[in-house]
């Protein structure tokens, strides 16, 4: 029998797709902020969002049910693991009020507040990537 692969080995496998797709919704959400109005842009940074958010939800329930359990196993402490789940749930309901909100300004929210609302959620996701990666190493 193998002893399963450290958790940090396993979370490496899952962020690949996020490093690029991040980049690019960066771009996208700083676009979308000085092109308001722009069916192009706005249409751009729609599907940047949805590749992004698609990727990162895969990856955040992955770990969910494969990393943090033997994260977990290897010592990682329950207050870490409470921090990157509320990272998760913070992303996800930021992520809710971004697709609720829309790209074109109909649910009345201004369209340059939704490119920062975007942008925002890049840069968490970012920034809590990297926290992951430091506390999964450490277990």
């Amino acid at each position: 029998m193998t002893t399963p692969a450290h958790p940090s080995v396993a979370h490496a496998t899952l962020s690949p797709l996020l490093d690029s797709s991040a980049g690019d919704a960066l771009r996208a959400a700083d676009d979308l902020a000085h092109a308001v109005g722009e069916e192009r842009t706005r249409r751009r940074a729609e599907r940047a969002f949805l590749r992004l958010s698609r990727a990162a939800f895969a990856h955040m329930r992955a770990e969910e049910n494969r990393v943090f359990p033997r994260a977990v196993s290897h010592g990682m402490s329950l207050e870490s693991l409470r921090l990157l789940l509320d990272d998760h749930t913070s992303l996800r309901e930021l992520a809710q009020r971004i697709e609720r909100a829309g790209f074109n300004g109909q649910a009345g929210v201004p369209v340059d507040e939704v490119a920062d609302w975007f942008a925002l959620f890049v840069r968490l996701f970012v920034a809590h990537e990297k926290r992951e990666t430091e506390m999964l190493a450490e277990s």
